[in-house]
């Protein structure tokens, strides 16, 4: 009788374990989805406002990357952590600043997130807002205080990767807060020489009119006329700007 008892407690704890799993999982997949009345159903039925799966996205990370700010803030205002890192230790901020809409970067940015985390490639949120074109939340950034001169693992710096990118825009917000023109990447890259090597132009005249230096080289001997090769109404301008 005992032991008969004691299996069914054991298979009621088994499937009460089985179930709370599945509302964790229907919770990431309501977050992913910006299903908003789900998500806080879940939440009142006991699943866990910061389960993750083997990646370690968390609803909020989730809800984040897929532009849906209600959900952030739902899940901000039921406690959940701000600054969870998933495997890759990207955070909701970054997630947001990459792929997302300025109305979730501002509900992070109210609940005090660490603007400047890293993910395990160096690169902070202002980064990644930098490398496409994402004006609105580079300036959302640095209205926080976001770090304009932060380098990733590589070297570069979020005006390196809006130079790249041609994101003149970008650039000038940066360029406003104190961001160093003539900053170095490990392999001795200035962002006027990715700007060139990429035929941005535009943004090219940006770094120059903030005194990018054309004399500077590569640790491979290269300036940034050299590198611009195949660009020719670039070239014409560095040497125009070189006289």
């Amino acid at each position: 009788m005992h032991a008969a008892l004691r299996g069914a407690v054991l298979a009621l704890v088994f499937f009460a374990v089985l179930r709370a799993a599945d509302r964790n999982d229907e919770l990431l997949a309501a977050a992913r989805g910006g299903d908003l009345a789900r998500v806080q159903s879940l939440l009142q039925q006991g699943a866990v406002v910061d389960a993750h799966g083997d990646d370690y996205d968390t609803p909020l990370i989730l809800a984040a990357r897929n532009d849906h700010p209600e959900v952030v803030k739902l899940l901000l205002a039921r406690g959940a952590d701000a600054n969870f890192k998933n495997r890759l230790s990207v955070t909701a901020l970054m997630s947001a600043a990459r792929s997302a809409g300025v109305d979730a970067v501002e509900a992070l940015l109210a609940h005090g997130v660490e603007v400047d985390a890293r993910n395990n490639n160096g690169s902070t949120a202002l980064m990644r807002a930098a490398e496409r074109g994402r004006e609105d939340i580079a300036r959302a950034l640095l209205r926080r205080n976001a770090a304009v001169d932060l380098k990733d693992n590589l070297g570069r710096t979020a005006l390196m990767r809006a130079a790249t990118g041609g994101y003149a825009g970008v650039e000038e917000a940066l360029l406003a807060r104190g961001a160093s023109v003539n900053e170095k990447s490990a392999a001795g890259w200035t962002a006027c020489m990715l700007a060139a090597a990429n035929g941005r132009l535009a943004a090219l005249e940006i770094l120059l009119a903030h005194g990018a230096d054309l004399s500077v080289r590569t640790s491979q001997g290269a300036t940034a006329e050299t590198l611009a090769a195949g660009h020719p109404d670039v070239v014409r301008r560095l040497r125009t700007a070189a006289r």
